[in-house]
């Protein structure tokens, strides 16, 4: 399983425990840092911007979620 997988899979699994249908950009840097999914913050801006993780995305407004 290539990283952005175990990164889905990890943001979904999430998603599931917490019964929530999004997440916010802080909580998922925070969740794959500690996992080490991602080296830094900046990481999955990046990937979300490049269209990586399907469904995901960042909104103008706040909350800005992913």
């Amino acid at each position: 399983m290539g990283n952005i997988e175990k990164i889905i899979q990890a943001i979904d699994i999430q998603l599931i425990q917490k019964n929530k249908p999004y997440m916010l950009l802080a909580e998922a840097n925070r969740l794959l840092t500690f996992t080490r999914l991602i080296a830094d913050n900046k990481a999955l801006k990046k990937i979300v911007e490049s269209g990586l993780i399907p469904h995901a995305y960042q909104t103008q407004k706040s909350p800005k979620i992913t």
